[in-house]
């Protein structure tokens, strides 16, 4: 049993087990509205109901759909327990909200309070279509919501029948082909050529996002990993960067070497402040905003097109063009999956010691020098 205060003051009990391996948590009600003799009563019944094999949870749930008519089955009501489902997959937060406003912007208004076993795919469709042309990564994502929210809503016996917003299905008859009319439209990335004059240009200015964004251009990094680094992520004596699955792409731990000058700059940071993380915000315990970066570019280099998550373009073009590197170690050092399943299964290795050469080469290339020399220079300084 858990007493839980959230950051807007606002206090709640909540249940928190195991279930065939799976941690899992339970609202019991908010507080003084539910005191803790209640709290305690409430938990000991869900004890009661492991006990017996279930998960409470599940059948909390379970006992919920079963008060609900027939006609108060809607698509809406199923969106929010199918929420309370999806949003347990979900590690980043962020995400986790944006995949419910995806509905609640755009499905939930027109098909929110219909019956969902009375869904056609011409309902679907007629959801999808204004954005199909316009704004095809947002319909295609709102179409795997949907498929979602229908897919739980047949597991609890709501509906018969197959799923309109399924693939391969009716539904892709009455929309174009999205792979004729996606227009690929990648970060603006700065040429190889001009890296060196950017970087004896950010090097002079002292602010944590500046010193964040040397930090993802020398480690070819994507700005969440960057902005997200905790301090026992960092080996000084290895000279390596652990990244947790959390906090991946792939959702698998990613290693990256450190080459001399990122190891400058996790230095610095790590002897003019001890907390949490490594590149800490206005706030103690935050990391820096998601938009520190960019917002560095536009104001200090408002002519430059390039945005931070481009300068791994710029990486890969470099590695490709200057270079004659192992390409497998080359995808590795930008943490991507191999595309084969097979090949992958088979190659049991992260290729490191072959990135760490890679590393040194680009951080030599990008700076590397300017860069120790100023950081150096800087010691006792707040950065």
């Amino acid at each position: 049993l858990y007493f839980c205060v959230s950051p807007s003051g606002a206090r709640k009990w909540t249940y928190r087990y195991r279930h065939q391996g799976r941690s899992r948590e339970m609202g019991l009600g908010g507080y003084p509205e539910v005191s803790l003799q209640q709290a305690r009563i409430k938990r000991d019944a869900q004890r009661a109901l492991r006990n017996e094999g279930l998960d409470p949870l599940e059948e909390k749930q379970r006992q919920a759909r079963r008060k609900l008519a027939a006609g108060e089955q809607t698509f809406g009501r199923a969106a929010a327990f199918a929420y309370d489902v999806k949003r347990e997959e979900l590690t980043n937060p962020k995400y986790a909200k944006q995949w419910m406003a995806l509905l609640q912007n755009h499905a939930i208004p027109a098909l929110g309070a219909r019956p969902v076993s009375e869904l056609t795919v011409n309902d679907v469709y007629r959801v999808l279509r204004p954005l199909w042309n316009t704004r095809l990564e947002t319909a295609r994502k709102l179409r795997q919501n949907i498929r979602y929210v229908i897919d739980w809503a047949k597991a609890g016996g709501w509906c018969p029948g197959d799923n309109p917003a399924s693939p391969k299905g009716p539904l892709d008859f009455l929309l174009p082909n999205p792979a004729r009319l996606r227009v690929v439209r990648p970060h603006a990335a700065l040429a190889y050529q001009a890296l060196p004059s950017f970087m004896a240009e950010l090097v002079k200015i002292e602010t944590n996002a500046a010193l964040a964004l040397r930090f993802l251009i020398l480690t070819a990094s994507r700005t969440r990993e960057v902005l997200g680094m905790e301090r026992e992520e960092i080996s000084f004596e290895e000279k390596l960067w652990q990244v947790p699955a959390t906090r991946m792409k792939t959702r698998t731990a990613h290693r990256v070497p450190l080459s001399a000058p990122a190891l400058c700059i996790a230095s610095a940071l790590w002897r003019t402040h001890n907390q949490r993380f490594v590149f800490p915000g206005q706030k103690p315990d935050q990391a820096l905003s998601n938009m520190s970066m960019l917002s560095l570019m536009n104001k200090r280099f408002p002519k430059l097109r390039a945005r931070p998550h481009g300068f791994r373009s710029t990486f890969k073009v470099w590695a490709s063009e200057m270079h004659d590197f192992d390409p497998l170690a080359v995808e590795f050092c930008l943490a991507h999956k191999l595309r084969d399943r097979v090949e992958a299964a088979y190659l049991r290795t992260d290729l490191l010691e072959k990135r760490r050469h890679i590393m040194e080469k680009w951080g030599s290339y990008a700076g590397g020098k300017m860069t120790a020399k100023y950081l150096s220079s800087s010691q006792g300084k707040t950065l």
